[in-house]
């Protein structure tokens, strides 16, 4: 009979297995790397949303779907009512801190299938699926006195109402418009005046 080696791998097979590996672990990694930078490419650095450009790509789907399924959407424009008051007064780094809580608001008041964009600035944009205006009314009402309730630091000196509100514009696909571009023209536009208390 074939006498056996106690060596059950040769060295080269021993290395040709480390290259291998090697090759596997690089793949992990850049893969990795890869979603992160998908991630980042898609993200609001400062709020962690989703940035314009990917939420236009989303909306653009969306507008697909509707039309292809005969359904509806809604769009939100909200800006932040005299911010560049607030940054005047009390700087930008507190500024940023009031943008990231407001992103946090907006998420934490929406549904699971909605979108929240962070659009320039102070200015961040909804998309609220199968939604018609009267839920989207429903919804920026829900926001804004939220928004108006929630405490923001120096709100209460730097803001003419003595807190943060914001402004929001609504429209709907398709009965405001069918094409994207005019619908958040449209809803931002559309800015409805603070609830006043």
């Amino acid at each position: 009979g074939q006498k056996l080696s106690g060596k059950l791998y040769s060295q080269e097979d021993t290395d040709l297995l480390a290259t291998v590996a090697g090759q596997a672990a690089i793949a992990i990694e850049n893969s990795q790397l890869y979603e992160k930078a998908r991630n980042l490419s898609n993200t609001d650095e400062l709020t962690g949303l989703a940035n314009r450009r990917h939420f236009q790509t989303i909306l653009q789907r969306e507008a697909a779907q509707a039309q292809r399924f005969q359904s509806y959407f809604a769009l939100m424009m909200i800006d932040i009512d005299h911010f560049k008051q607030y940054n005047d007064t009390r700087g930008h780094l507190k500024g940023d801190v009031v943008l990231r809580q407001v992103s946090s608001l907006l998420l934490h008041n929406t549904r699971g299938i909605d979108l929240v964009a962070r659009f320039g600035g102070e200015e961040f944009v909804l998309l609220l699926p199968k939604t018609n205006n009267h839920g989207a009314r429903a919804a920026a009402e829900k926001l804004r006195s939220c928004i108006s309730q929630a405490e923001f630091e120096g709100a209460a000196e730097s803001q003419p109402l003595g807190k943060l509100t914001i402004s929001i514009g609504i429209s709907v696909y398709p009965d405001d418009s069918k094409d994207v571009f005019e619908l958040l023209d449209l809803a931002g536009l559309d800015v409805s005046t603070p609830v006043m208390e």
